[in-house]
């Protein structure tokens, strides 16, 4: 389990540098095109500026966090590995549940993009074509990000599951020692 447990977290720390690092270059972008001052590039820009912020300032945030979490549930996995797998399994059924909702959230704000830029489209709108293509492409790429993370998390969630129980006997060299540990998976 501590392998399972490692490698999740490791896979968090290592994946959120690039995200943070793409979320400001997309919000570098949306600046830049925000400065040409033109309807569609204004309307392209804004989401990619303000998506963009967002995501890198989010990753940072779960950055700073990542080491404690992982070191809490490495602790826990060792003074109590029962406690750990209620707890951990606890945080990850309710992660799975948040990832569904945020990729239909996600999946929504694409489709609606969609239909923005197609009006923008078929009615010369500029600003509402860029605004709808540049919400569906930050709206696409969170997908597919949260797909992939929400897969990583189950991943880890199923070697959580089929963590056996186990139970072991324990003897001291004189025999002056004896303790029996009963462990349980949830």
């Amino acid at each position: 389990m501590n392998d399972a447990l490692h490698a999740y977290y490791t896979a968090e720390k290592s994946a959120l540098p690039a995200t943070a690092a793409t979320g400001a270059l997309a919000a570098v972008f949306g600046g830049l095109l925000l400065r040409r001052r033109q309807r569609f590039s204004t309307g392209l820009g804004l989401p990619f500026l303000l998506i963009g912020a967002a995501t890198s300032i989010g990753s940072l945030a779960y950055l700073s966090q990542i080491d404690e979490r992982h070191a809490s549930y490495a602790t826990l996995l060792n003074e109590s590995p029962a406690l750990y797998l209620q707890t951990e399994g606890t945080h990850l059924d309710t992660m799975q549940r948040d990832f569904q909702r945020i990729i239909w959230i996600d999946g929504s704000v694409a489709a609606a993009a969609l239909g923005l830029a197609v009006y923008g489209t078929v009615n010369n709108k500029r600003y509402a074509k860029g605004l709808g293509i540049g919400t569906l492409v930050s709206a696409a790429a969170l997908t597919a990000l949260e797909m992939h993370n929400r897969d990583r998390a189950s991943e880890y969630l199923n070697a959580l599951h089929t963590y056996a129980a186990h139970t072991s006997l324990q003897v001291g060299g004189n025999l002056t020692s004896l303790s029996l540990d009963f462990q349980t998976a949830f």
